[in-house]
């Protein structure tokens, strides 16, 4: 399977996830009003946002080879994951990376960017 085949499927189970849960979070039908309607909608976005941020995240932070840093251009080493809050365009998210430090001058990153 390829890259883009595996993040199709991944996407689509997220996808499958969030829609059960707004299934899950419906009240009757007759019994919705607009304001709960339009949070159901809202929370279902977040939700899958999140998660498509996540998974790209990581897919990227694993796809690269240990990064070299930008001051003394040695290569990083891992020090295993962290999880950490990352503020985006898309708000505040909690992300599982490798993070990296410099064994020449100390240098810290939790990449990509």
């Amino acid at each position: 399977m390829t890259s883009e085949q595996e993040l199709e499927r991944a996407l689509r189970e997220q996808a499958e996830r969030v829609i059960k849960r707004v299934l899950a979070e419906k009240k009757p039908t007759g019994e919705n009003s607009l304001k709960d309607i339009e949070g159901m909608a809202i929370r279902a976005g977040e939700r899958f946002r999140e998660q498509v941020l996540d998974y790209l995240a990581q897919e990227e932070s694993e796809a690269k080879e240990e990064p070299v840093c930008e001051d003394c251009r040695r290569r990083m080493k891992s020090r295993g994951k962290r999880k950490r809050a990352v503020v985006t365009e898309a708000g505040e998210v909690w992300l599982e990376r490798c993070y990296y430090v410099c064994p020449e001058c100390g240098k810290k990153i939790f990449p990509p960017g």
